[in-house]
């Protein structure tokens, strides 16, 4: 069964965010949005180049608001695109709020949910499963409990996996 769990990779990353320049000094952003559009262009994905990490807290908060109203998926996928091909902060209140109102969430419920933190435990749940399991990176897949793959891989790196997993 498959389960997206949000993992809080960098709490430290102050709320305003911070410009990937300042955390990761050593990395060519220019190069590295080429080759992410390299590796997406044959599955119709594009990146925009952004030059800045946002605080994911409110995001991951919002994530476990649109699973309570089972609207995961939408919201998980529509976040993902609003920050990496749209280039929009996805650690803005209001940015989230635009993002769930899009799909259908309650804007109002989320805010006040949001402003109260009504899903901070689960995400720090989360966060410790996810520390607990060895998660150092993201996306982290686990396959059937025995198969971790991490990062951006080949679909055919999946496929490999499912198929010693179903090994008679």
């Amino acid at each position: 069964m498959e389960k997206w769990i949000g993992f809080e990779l960098h709490p430290e990353t102050p709320a305003s965010g911070v410009k990937i320049a300042e955390l990761l000094p050593e990395i060519d952003l220019d190069l590295m949005n080429r080759n992410l559009n390299a590796n997406g262009n044959s599955y119709g994905v594009s990146f925009k180049r952004n030059d800045f990490l946002p605080n994911t807290r409110l995001a991951l908060e919002a994530s476990e608001f649109a699973r309570a109203y089972n609207k995961f998926t939408e919201f998980h996928d529509r976040t993902f695109k609003a920050y990496f091909t749209e280039g929009q902060d996805i650690g803005n209140i209001m940015v989230l709020l635009n993002l769930a109102q899009e799909i259908g969430l309650d804007k109002a419920k989320l805010e006040e949910d949001l402003n109260n933190h009504t899903y901070a435990e689960v995400v720090e749940q989360n966060r410790t499963a996810a520390v607990k399991n060895n998660v150092t990176a993201i996306p982290t897949f686990i396959i059937a409990d025995k198969i971790r793959i991490t990062g951006a891989n080949p679909y055919s790196r999946f496929q490999k996996a499912l198929e010693e997993i179903i090994k008679p």
